[in-house]
């Protein structure tokens, strides 16, 4: 019986430290190639912070020996009043999604997550970006299917 509860111990600390994560590796240069493609960067201890006038919005944390990047949509009170609608307009998004997984997160918003792999490598960085901007399209395409769940 110890075992189990040392073993599930080892478990959450894991994932904790996963959570409470850094800026990615060669956040530098991952900086750079992002400023190259528009976006405008802003970093803390824990993330880095990318905004551009078209494409998402995201963060960048160090996850798994890659990167995991995530856009965020507020969740409106139509969204937590019509869940099941929310979910399932949330599985047609993950049905066409290229780079990213749709999920609704603890706070009840829209969350949009991709992994980059390894570190920064400025060509196979560039194909997985190209990739993840697909994700806004697929947004678009959906239009009151989801924008009605969306602040």
């Amino acid at each position: 019986m110890k075992i189990k509860y040392i073993g599930l111990g080892l478990v959450l600390a894991l994932n904790f430290t996963s959570v409470a994560a850094d800026p990615p590796a060669n956040a530098s240069s991952v900086q750079a190639h992002l400023e190259f493609e528009g976006y405008d960067i802003s970093m803390n201890s824990s993330r880095m912070k990318a905004t551009h006038s078209t494409e998402l919005n995201f963060f960048i944390k160090k996850y798994r020996g890659g990167m995991l990047v995530t856009s965020f949509f507020g969740g409106n009170d139509y969204s937590k009043s019509n869940r099941n609608g929310f979910l399932k307009a949330i599985n047609q998004l993950n049905a066409k999604a290229a780079a990213g997984r749709y999920y609704i997160d603890s706070d009840g918003d829209l969350a949009i997550e991709a992994f980059y792999p390894g570190t920064y490598n400025k060509k196979s960085f560039a194909n997985f970006l190209e990739t993840f901007e697909l994700e806004r399209t697929h947004l678009t395409e959906m239009g009151d299917e989801i924008t009605n769940y969306l602040d």
